[in-house]
């Protein structure tokens, strides 16, 4: 029998003009799941630290069993203001 792992990141990327510039992260399946959203026009350091995947997790999502575990520090992306 196939089993899917509970873990999960979602990431979603707003392309409408006039958002504000910055990551808000979803703690709604705190802590086994996490959605990441953000504007388009984050800067590129934000960006990277969006997208620091962990690759072990699509290798073997078996070892992935919270949302930090696919994505190192998602707790921390969340900010108030653009830290650039």
């Amino acid at each position: 029998m196939l089993r899917y792992p509970l873990a999960s990141v979602w990431m979603r990327e707003w392309f409408d003009a006039g958002l504000p510039n910055r990551l808000l992260v979803s703690r709604t399946g705190y802590p086994s799941a996490a959605v990441v959203s953000f504007p388009s026009s984050v800067s590129e350091n934000q960006r990277t630290r969006v997208f620091a995947l962990n690759a072990n997790c699509l290798v073997r999502p078996s070892v992935c069993k919270t949302a930090e575990d696919i994505l190192p520090g998602v707790w921390q992306l969340d900010s108030k203001v653009s830290p650039d």
